[in-house]
């Protein structure tokens, strides 16, 4: 009767241990899931905000709210409508919101995101990946970054002066980019001359600090 009691016993505990066991693999594996959700999510905005560019003269107090406008404009170009980023402007606190992005609905697996400026040049971004009831959370800081002019920027670019006469029609459909001027001239103090009905409808950069601009009849 003692052995019947002790073997009983034992088996209880094992399967008490095995359920247990059962419960600990069952939670590592949604917790794995949540990271892995999370992980996604900052892959995937990752890649939204590293094509994100805004002009140099932007304000520094005005770069989230521009940045906010660029990722749903980019999001609604690009016909992303699973992926909802709200912006709530406020003074001292400033955040854009991305609401659960459903990724696998079957395993009830999600992530959800918030973006905060921390200061001038920085962003904070909280990805939280949910697999069920478990959550997993990814910080990661961003800077805003400078990036260097490149002569695919204009829609011309020089090292030496540039000359047009006659009726030069410098456009495009996008000015910026197809009618934009680049000019460096280290070696020659006219570094742009204009005349007759010429004219340049995007921006011109002229590198040299001594250089001069000659119209005559033109405009730029």
């Amino acid at each position: 009767m003692i052995f019947v009691l002790v073997f009983s016993a034992l088996a209880v505990s094992i399967a008490t241990l095995s359920g247990t066991n059962l419960q600990i693999a069952d939670n590592q594996r949604k917790a794995n899931r949540a990271l892995g959700c999370a992980e996604s999510g900052l892959d995937i905005l990752r890649f939204w905000l590293g094509g994100i560019s805004m002009p140099g003269m932007t304000q520094q107090n005005d770069r989230f709210s521009c940045l906010a406008n660029f990722l749903h404009t980019d999001l609604a170009a690009y016909g992303i409508s699973n992926i909802l980023a709200t912006y709530d402007y406020d003074a001292d606190n400033s955040t854009i919101t991305i609401t659960d992005v459903v990724l696998d609905s079957s395993e009830v697996q999600s992530f959800s995101s918030q973006i905060q400026q921390t200061s001038n040049d920085r962003l904070q971004m909280d990805v939280t990946g949910s697999s069920g009831v478990v959550q997993r959370t990814i910080r990661v800081n961003y800077n805003f970054g400078t990036r260097a002019h490149t002569v695919f920027d204009y829609g011309v670019a020089t090292r030496g002066a540039l000359n047009l006469y006659g009726n030069i029609e410098m456009s495009g459909a996008n000015v910026e980019l197809d009618a934009g001027v680049y000019i460096e001239s280290s070696n020659d103090a006219n570094a742009l001359s204009i005349i007759g009905n010429s004219s340049i409808a995007g921006d011109v950069y002229v590198t040299n600090p001594d250089a001069s601009v000659y119209l005559q009849g033109g405009q730029a």
